[in-house]
């Protein structure tokens, strides 16, 4: 495959207990009014005086991003609830919603608070329930229902949990299996449930849920069938459902207590899932002969995106370059996957936008997901590869990969070689080098190599290789990589992304940075998506990164479209489970 957190986005944002942090104060960073909280969207509402940060950008002089960001914030967070102006002296918060036909709107509760005058803040949360979007379904912080907010009682810790429509609740796991109907109630779903052996019956008690498909966090729509794994104490050589989410170290002790040998790999998630089993093969369920070798793959961020992509090499003087031949695997195996667009329903502001992520079926349907298969070439190499969608290309050069072409090892550096006066090397301009060491977690996967085409074949200019037509560079499969946690905000401020492109995210919803998700560029927004060679000896292609002396080490690349944001992202959708492999559960 390779020879060929701030304010933005959701990454840190959250304190260690899982809460958004205060409201009460501008944070460090500028911020889209609404973020993504692991078990939902986190939008946040506060008063600030526009004229004051007139005056503080121009006093401050700030231009270009920076400035744009600021501005942009500032004018989401002044979106509030409207309603009536009268201004009242108290407001005590209401009962949670009790019965689906009369809801208590989240809008009618800030409405009132807003009508107090006292610059409340509050931190809203959006679960997936039966009842109706907007729906206030209980708080989160130490206010609870009952609490009377006057000038002399400003709550310090404000928190709704308000429905975000028909959706897997977050919480589900670990309830028992036969409160199911009630918590999916209103949904209009099918309900089928599947028997997942486990090992531990202390943590996952028999009868109890252990995972459900479409997985928690997931939207649903009126017809769609949810499948509900349920708990059964493990009898038999089989890989226990439970190994997911168990700590790799624990896992691994485990599987080789009863025998087994074990091959423990990274894999890109969610930043919930780190040092944690996100896969296995075999899957879970398998029936495991003695002695067998079972790979079990562990959650790794931006932290450990170094060590995926890359590895010391003793034929380069001990220097890091990616990786080649049978350990191009590595990288393969932690990318591989199903990625998928949220579905976003506005309802009027930013602040009331909701989120779930298709099942992969609707978004296959729909075109709002993407598919990264792990191959290996025939050609006895050991070499992996990436395939889109299921698109096999026919000729090598055209599959994804990580690097130019190049006729030797050193074509893979990612970093200098002492040895080398000039201080250059191939892959100086690739997002990979340029954030190794600051753990950026970011990656572009190309198809071409950087070289041109002749018609529709590609040109690597072996011996006796001509080209009567004319050699002409074509923009390809293009894709830029982002671990969870990555630092979007460095790759935004380096210039990388097309200007109008950048400015179109900024007025979009946030990216949710505690996922890994891809960028696929969108070639349709380009004028330009061929340029003939003109010049051999000087030319490079403008369509992909590149680091060569024939242009003076120079990144002649067009700016990337789209840029980031929540609606552009193919996030990972996380499914550990081939739900064929488990029978039919029966409720007692």
């Amino acid at each position: 495959m390779g020879t060929g957190h701030d304010g933005r986005f959701r990454g840190d944002g959250h304190t260690s207990d899982g809460r958004a942090p205060s409201i009460d104060r501008l944070p460090d960073k500028p911020t889209r009014s609404v973020e993504r909280s692991s078990d939902g969207i986190v939008a946040r509402s506060w008063t600030r005086v526009t004229i004051a940060v007139i005056v503080i950008v121009a006093m401050l002089g700030l231009t270009g991003v920076v400035a744009t960001r600021m501005w942009r914030n500032m004018h989401a967070a002044e979106t509030t609830p409207s309603g009536s102006t009268a201004t009242i002296d108290s407001y005590t918060l209401p009962e949670p919603t009790t019965d689906a036909a009369h809801p208590v709107m989240l809008s009618t509760v800030t409405d009132n608070i807003q009508r107090l005058k006292l610059g409340v803040g509050y931190t809203t949360q959006y679960r997936f329930s039966g009842l109706t979007q907007g729906a206030l379904i209980g708080y989160g912080g130490t206010a609870n229902a009952g609490y009377r907010i006057t000038k002399d009682s400003i709550p310090d810790d404000l928190t709704f949990i308000v429905s975000r429509g028909s959706g897997i609740p977050d919480d589900i796991i670990g309830n028992d299996a036969t409160d199911v109907p009630t918590v999916l109630q209103g949904m209009g779903v099918a309900i089928q449930y599947a028997s997942m052996p486990v090992d531990d019956t202390d943590a996952h008690p028999a009868g109890t849920v252990v995972a459900t498909n479409p997985a928690p966090g997931t939207a649903v729509t009126s017809g769609d069938t949810v499948t509900v794994g349920v708990a059964v104490a493990n009898n038999a050589n089989v890989l226990g459902a439970d190994i997911i989410g168990q700590r790799s170290d624990d896992a691994r002790q485990s599987l080789e207590s009863q025998g087994y040998t074990v091959d423990l790999q990274p894999r890109f998630s969610s930043s919930g899932n780190l040092g944690t089993i996100v896969a296995s093969n075999p899957r879970p369920g398998a029936t495991l002969s003695d002695g067998q070798t079972v790979t079990l793959y562990y959650g790794v961020d931006m932290t450990g995106a170094k060590d995926v992509f890359s590895e010391t090499r003793d034929d380069l003087d001990g220097l890091r370059a990616v990786r080649t031949g049978a350990t191009s695997g590595v990288i393969t195996a932690a990318l591989a996957g199903t990625y998928c667009k949220d579905v976003i329903t506005d309802t009027g502001t930013a602040q009331d936008a909701t989120y779930g992520t298709p099942t992969t079926a609707q978004g296959q349907a729909d075109g709002q997901c993407l598919t990264l298969t792990d191959r290996q070439a025939s050609d006895g190499s050991g070499e992996h590869y990436l395939v889109l969608n299921g698109d096999d290309p026919a000729q090598p050069a055209d599959r994804l990969g990580l690097t130019n072409f190049a006729h030797d090892i050193g074509g893979t550096l990612l970093e200098a070689d002492p040895a080398n006066p000039t201080g250059q090397f191939p892959m100086r301009n690739h997002l990979l080098a340029q954030g190794l060491d600051k753990n950026w977690g970011i990656a572009e996967l190309y198809a071409g190599l950087g070289l041109p085409n002749c018609g529709d074949t590609v040109f690597e200019g072996t011996t006796g290789q001509t080209c009567e037509r004319g050699l002409t560079y074509r923009m390809k499969d293009f894709l830029v990589y982002f671990a969870a946690g990555a630092n979007v905000d460095a790759l935004e401020d380096s210039g990388y992304f097309d200007q109008n492109a950048f400015s179109e995210a900024l007025s979009q919803s946030p990216v949710d940075g505690s996922r890994p998700f891809v960028l696929v560029r969108d070639s349709s927004a380009y004028d330009t998506t061929s340029k003939t060679v003109d010049d051999g000896t000087t030319s490079v292609d403008p369509f992909v990164p590149t680091g060569d002396a024939r242009n003076q080490y120079r990144n002649a690349m067009v700016g990337m479209k789209p840029a980031v944001s929540g609606e552009t992202a193919y996030y990972l959708v996380e499914q550990p489970y081939d739900w064929k492999m488990f029978d039919e559960y029966t409720m007692p």
